[in-house]
């Protein structure tokens, strides 16, 4: 029960750091976006709950926490690349940017 009520307060922490990142943008979502995007988030985490409860009975602890840290793992290390192809671009677009306005 303790875990349900900590992960309640995690995903609401969540959502208003999104909230403010949002409004901080002024980017407008919907009330119907909105309410797709409640029900999905509940949805998604009701399904969560039921398919980790069938798999504590399925793996070891240990082996769980190893393929939770696993997929935290290769999570991060793909944002941290994603964000460096990212920085790369910019900065190739810059310099060509740079170059055609040498020309002209």
């Amino acid at each position: 029960m303790l875990e349900i009520i900590l992960f309640a307060i995690c995903l609401s922490i969540d959502a208003l750091g999104v909230g403010f990142a949002y409004g901080i943008r002024k980017i407008f979502v919907s009330n119907t976006a909105k309410i797709i995007i409640s029900s999905l988030s509940m949805l998604m985490t009701f399904l969560a709950i039921i398919i980790g409860s069938n798999l504590k009975n399925i793996l070891p602890y240990e082996l769980s926490k190893i393929i939770g840290v696993l997929i935290l793992f290769v999570m991060g290390f793909y944002l941290i690349i994603q964000s460096i192809k990212k920085s790369r671009d910019k900065t190739r677009l810059a310099k060509k940017n740079k170059k055609t306005d040498k020309k002209i």
